[in-house]
């Protein structure tokens, strides 16, 4: 049993005095659907347009951060709509949360239906995965590669990596990591570095511009989202990326860096070569604005892979 708090909050309606309750399923980042769940806006009452009101639930089963939420309502008269705004979800034995917007751009929210055959769905990443360059500090014309993983939740971070980093915003705390491959120079053996300071700085400033922004020599940081392969989700490709990262640093074989032939950029590519990802979709995330080298070049999958 899994404890909920719903926060649902209901914008305009066309005509007054319309209620209706709410009912949703919530799924979690593995694929678990809880049953079909009610949300009444009082014990006497349904939800009125307008309002907000939270409800708590005791729920069947037991859920990892939520990454997904059907919603729908009551039929009411074909004359009524009314909008749909926001509903958030607290797990109270886990603290993780999520919020799911029906009111982004310019739109005041979702319409709810009059025939509630509609399913109103939203879903948010519980991670999300970049393909990261940087300005090197001392070559500023030439570009660093890294990967990195943003999580939701203090709860996701600590589920895969639990020397995770944070950054605190005024509105919120980010746990991110990321993953490098560094040599001491040319000829020398590479290694893979979690949450290098050059690599987690840089992608502190994504993360919190309002901080950082001219105070980090990384003007043209550029990032490319990499999406799960199909059949996973967004933890498992973290997960996946992780693994990798420790398998490499197993061998005792390691590449020796290269300059021409082998860098932090081949680091990147093999690595997700390792993990299925297609040869056109590395070289689409790869390119980035600087012409760099190597983004496209393969040392051995088999580093990433335990020995």
């Amino acid at each position: 049993m899994t404890r909920l708090k719903f926060v649902v909050q209901t914008g305009d309606c066309s005509q007054a005095c319309s209620c209706s309750d709410i009912w949703c399923r919530i799924i979690d980042w593995s694929g678990l659907k809880s049953p079909e769940l009610k949300i009444r806006g009082s014990a006497e009452g349904a939800f009125q347009p307008g309002s907000s009101f939270a409800v708590i639930l005791d729920v069947p089963g037991t859920y990892g951060p939520i990454s997904e939420i059907e919603v729908r309502k009551d039929d009411v008269p074909e004359a009524y709509h009314w909008l749909l705004e926001k509903i958030k979800t607290s797990n109270l034995d886990t603290e993780d949360e999520c919020t799911f917007n029906f009111s982004e751009g310019a739109s005041a929210g979702e319409w709810f239906s009059p025939d509630n055959g509609l399913v109103h769905r939203r879903r948010v990443p519980v991670a999300e995965v970049f393909w990261c360059a940087r300005d090197l500090s001392v070559y500023p014309d030439q570009n660093h590669h890294f990967l990195a993983i943003a999580f939701r939740s203090r709860n996701a971070a600590s589920r895969l990596y639990p020397m995770h980093l944070t950054e605190e915003s005024m509105s919120d705390i980010r746990y991110f990591l990321t993953l490098g491959g560094y040599a001491e120079g040319a000829g020398k053996m590479m290694c893979s570095r979690f949450n290098q300071e050059d690599d987690a700085d840089t992608f502190r400033t994504y993360l919190n511009s309002g901080k950082y922004f001219g105070s980090w020599y990384d003007m043209d940081y550029e990032k490319h989202v990499i999406e799960p392969l199909e059949g996973k989700n967004e933890m498992e490709l973290a997960g996946d990326i992780i693994r990798a990262g420790m398998n490499f640093m197993m061998h005792e074989d390691r590449p020796r860096a290269d300059c021409s032939r082998r860098n932090c950029a081949t680091f990147v590519n093999t690595l997700l070569a390792s993990l299925g990802y297609p040869e056109n979709y590395r070289v689409r995330k790869g390119a980035f604005w600087v012409d760099d080298c190597c983004e496209e070049t393969l040392m051995d999958t088999s580093f990433f892979l335990l020995p």
